[in-house]
């Protein structure tokens, strides 16, 4: 399927990568570190679109790739969080203009993805075309019942 997004273009094999997804272990069950289990938690919470988009993708939001947590925001409310996806695809094409940027798209408010074919810690079991969905949150709320570290 063709995803025309912003500045990129993408093709993802949507029933394929569905499929990879459904045997990964979530974020939880390799890393239990604070931000990691906080991001497990609060992405049952994010935004509709968002657990829309990746749905659209095949892909199971609760099985990163690589959770980042950059910083914590408010007060220690929220945290900034990057990392990564990734999909059985290629990406077809991206505006010229900002080839040399950091250009994201916008799912929503807070909750911007890039796309790369340098793709970053691959799952053994891809072997065919992979693209990266790269992520970028903010505002993302604090949910462990514990002082925030971060």
């Amino acid at each position: 399927m063709i995803f025309r997004l912003k500045d990129f273009i993408i093709e993802v094999d949507v029933c394929t990568t569905k499929e990879f997804y459904y045997d990964l272990p979530k974020i939880i069950d390799n890393c239990q570190c604070d931000g990691c289990y906080n991001y497990f938690l609060a992405a049952n919470d994010f935004p509709k679109k968002v657990k829309l988009f990746f749905k659209k993708l095949g892909v199971d939001i609760l099985k990163a790739a690589e959770i980042i947590t950059w910083h914590s925001e408010n007060n220690g409310m929220t945290l900034h969080y990057g990392g990564f996806y990734h999909v059985y695809g290629k990406l077809i094409g991206r505006n010229d203009s900002q080839k040399n940027k950091n250009m994201f798209y916008c799912i929503t408010k807070n909750y911007l993805v890039a796309f790369t074919d340098m793709v970053s810690l691959p799952e053994k079991n891809f072997t065919e075309s992979v693209i990266q969905i790269e992520i970028d949150f903010y505002g993302v709320p604090w949910k462990l019942n514990k002082k925030n570290m971060y």
